[in-house]
């Protein structure tokens, strides 16, 4: 058989609800990818489920966290690109060759994403939103955006190696610091199709902004502060306040959720966050509940359920 052009690797615990679509989506893809399930110490039949499809490597290991179980998959890699697909995600349809498509487009990139839609119960989805036309190395540009999920990107696997894989020290926002460090060697560059859905569900890290906000901050001084990768203060500054609005707008819903599941130790945690930079993370609460008062949060739903194969 030939060499694949594409590795997918799917870090996956405790995912035996949603990794049979995750890897029906990979294995419809064209060119045919190699398919890599990275169990980190589940505790459930997500390592059987995966066994059972034919021609999928199952890889086990103690519970490590995702960036463990993505550099254990990029450690088997020998493919150019590579994809982390998350294990409750789906590939649409030609999504791997939009990608492909991609670094045709840009030679110089180490990495390039598309868009996602959003993936509900029984596998309909919310339609998203096509990203704008990107192609950049400005560290700056990368720390005052959205940093583009590993399911929805592809990686060039030699950039990957050089810059270290992810870091395993990071439990969260740990795609914000391989983006950075990515583009201190390459373009980062967008494509403009929807390769993914994402699925929502109540398990995701995006329902504790606070403590995404707490780890993103953390990066952001590793890349920006004294002795960082760019160190640059006032980039630093404005980066810490964009964030912590952007995250504040979430915080409301989750102080509540919280207090409904009375999970009081968690509360102390949303405490600190607070702490950090209230007025910004005030006006950003604000707006939050004003966006939802006024429903503009809402997005064009479609009926259909998204192809898996």
């Amino acid at each position: 058989m030939a060499q694949a052009e594409v590795t997918i690797v799917i870090p996956a615990y405790n995912a035996e609800e949603f990794i049979g679509v995750t890897i029906e989506s990979a294995l419809a893809q064209e060119p045919r990818p190699r398919v890599i399930v990275v169990d980190d110490g589940s505790q459930d039949r997500t390592a059987e489920l995966a066994r059972a499809y034919a021609g999928v490597e199952v890889v086990s290991q103690p519970n490590g966290g995702v960036s463990a179980a993505r550099n254990a998959g990029l450690a088997l890699a020998i493919s150019s690109r590579v994809i982390f697909l998350d294990a409750d995600d789906a590939l649409l349809p030609g999504g791997i060759a939009a990608l492909l498509e991609g670094f045709a487009a840009h030679p110089d990139a180490v990495m390039v994403f598309g868009a996602y839609h959003h993936m509900e119960a029984g596998n309909a989805i919310t339609a998203g939103s096509l990203p704008h036309p990107m192609e950049t190395r400005d560290p700056g540009y990368v720390a005052l955006n959205v940093t583009p999920g590993p399911s929805q990107s592809a990686y060039d696997r030699a950039a990957l190696v050089e810059v270290g894989g992810y870091d395993e020290a990071l439990r969260s926002n740990e795609d914000s610091d391989l983006s950075l460090r990515l583009c201190s060697i390459g373009t980062i560059a967008s494509h403009p199709a929807f390769v993914i859905a994402r699925r929502k569900h109540s398990g995701q890290a995006t329902q504790r902004p606070s403590r995404l906000l707490r780890t993103h901050l953390r990066v952001l001084d590793k890349h920006f502060g004294e002795g960082g990768l760019y160190e640059d203060p006032q980039l630093l500054r404005n980066a810490r306040r964009r964030w912590c609005r952007y995250y504040g707008q979430h915080m409301p819903f989750e102080f509540a959720r919280l207090l409904l599941r009375r999970e009081f130790s968690e509360l102390r945690g949303f405490v600190s966050s607070l702490a950090i930079d209230a007025p910004m993370i005030a006006r950003g609460m604000v707006g939050g509940v004003m966006s939802r008062l006024s429903g503009s949060h809402r997005k064009r739903r479609r009926t259909e359920p998204i192809p898996a194969s």
